[in-house]
């Protein structure tokens, strides 16, 4: 009986030291759906980066350059907010899903059309 009390001491002790190790760590699945959001915003935005000399770049949608200057001043403030910690991780999620959102029903406006 004395070893089993000794076993669950040591098991609690190792759990809770467990838990105070990770809760500071990030969501890992927030961060990679942040990470894959940014990854298509600079898609969209600037095009693929050409992997060969010959190769054109790749993935830039067409859009008005107006509207393609207003999302990308609103992604670098973004981007930039969340790096001086000034917005949570489900924050910076939230506000790049907004501009995926906002690119989607930008595509083909005129910059006049952009409120």
């Amino acid at each position: 009986m004395v070893m089993i009390l000794k076993f669950d001491k040591q098991q609690r002790a190792k759990a809770n030291k467990l838990l105070k190790e990770t809760k500071s760590v990030q969501p890992l699945f927030l961060l990679r759906a942040v990470e894959q959001k940014l990854r298509n915003l600079n898609t969209i935005l600037y095009g693929n980066m050409p992997n060969a000399v010959n190769e054109l770049p790749t993935g830039r949608v067409n859009m008005n350059e107006g509207a393609r200057q207003l999302i990308a001043s609103q992604l670098s403030k973004v981007v930039s907010d969340y790096n001086s910690e000034q917005i949570s991780l489900k924050t910076y999620n939230n506000q790049l899903s907004d501009l995926l959102k906002m690119v989607d029903e930008i595509k083909g406006m005129s910059f006049e059309q952009i409120k």
